[in-house]
């Protein structure tokens, strides 16, 4: 399982489930550069500064790092985001989570929402499969 998380608390929160289950897991600030070798990890959480930047950087910051996860050969990708607020006034959660089912569909992997509120910290995450 690897995530997208729209800032560094839902990464974090998120990263808590695998490391439970004995996993070895990961978290990045952003998209890692491409000398940082996480082949030997379990799960990978890329933190994004997205819910309150303009909707067009959101969305271009998320789709990078689903880019970055699929050359990782991600089997499941989940978009955690924060479900109590929307910190901009247009809104991001909804822009972004389109962009990365439509890229799904096109590109693959298959999505499979999540609907089921998990959280240590944050809200429920959108699975990309």
């Amino acid at each position: 399982m690897d995530c997208i998380a729209d800032d560094f608390t839902g990464a974090t929160d998120l990263a808590n489930a695998p490391v439970q289950q004995g996993m070895r897991t990961v978290k990045t600030i952003g998209v890692p550069a491409d000398d940082v070798v996480v082949d030997d990890v379990g799960a990978v959480m890329v933190a994004r500064k997205s819910r309150n930047i303009p909707v067009k950087d959101a969305v271009s910051r998320s789709l990078e790092a689903l880019d970055w996860l699929r050359v990782r050969k991600a089997g499941q990708i989940v978009f955690e985001y924060c479900s109590t607020f929307d910190s901009s006034d247009p809104g991001n959660i909804g822009p972004v989570a389109d962009a990365l089912r439509i890229s799904a569909l096109r590109i693959g992997p298959q999505i499979d929402p999540v609907v089921p509120r998990y959280s240590t910290i944050g809200g429920p995450p959108l699975a990309l499969a």
